[in-house]
């Protein structure tokens, strides 16, 4: 029972450093002339834009055309179908949050973007500039080293249960005294 424990705790601690602590949540904001906006994935509200945008969707793809991000502004004031239209409210959903919205909902004037390169505080950075606004989506980086650790944590785990069966051994049969 007390190794049972042992290897409870031991992977309870590989699991915890294995995968990245999610990102503090940082408020999304306009500037007051609606000359830039920060958004960010780990926000779950919805901004209040200060000034009306063309509504539609914009995907963000990593290396392999994966969509890791979708920033969305509704067409809450002027619906002219298809997602299109005009509006002044924001959301910038996250595969990371697996909030994405399906690919069938996409609006039809939706323009697609790679993922930023630069990292900021924890999170990748990728401008747009739409209806004469630069609309930072700031997006929680992945950490690539996490795959390692659980990786390695997962080792140390078969490892462990090897040497612990090992010494443990099959039991003997027909032993010679």
């Amino acid at each position: 029972m007390h190794s049972v424990l042992k290897v409870a705790v031991y992977a309870s601690v590989l699991a915890l450093l294995a995968f990245p602590a999610t990102a503090t949540p940082v408020t999304s904001s306009c500037l007051g002339d609606f000359s830039a906006c920060s958004l960010y994935d780990t926000d779950p509200n919805i901004l209040s834009l200060p000034g009306l945008g063309i509504a539609g969707d914009v995907l963000v793809t990593d290396t392999t055309s994966n969509v890791v991000a979708v920033f969305r502004l509704f067409n809450d004031i002027v619906d002219t179908g298809g997602g299109t239209g005009l509006g002044d409210l924001a959301f910038l959903y996250s595969a990371t949050f697996g909030n994405l919205p399906a690919p069938g909902t996409y609006s039809v004037n939706a323009v697609t973007i790679p993922l930023g390169a630069s990292t900021v505080n924890g999170f990748v950075e990728t401008d747009y500039n739409g209806n004469g606004t630069i609309y930072q989506l700031f997006t929680v980086a992945p950490e690539p080293a996490s795959v390692g650790l659980l990786g390695l944590g997962i080792a140390a785990l078969y490892a462990l249960g090897r040497k612990r069966i090992a010494v443990i051994g099959p039991p003997l049969r027909n032993p010679k005294f």
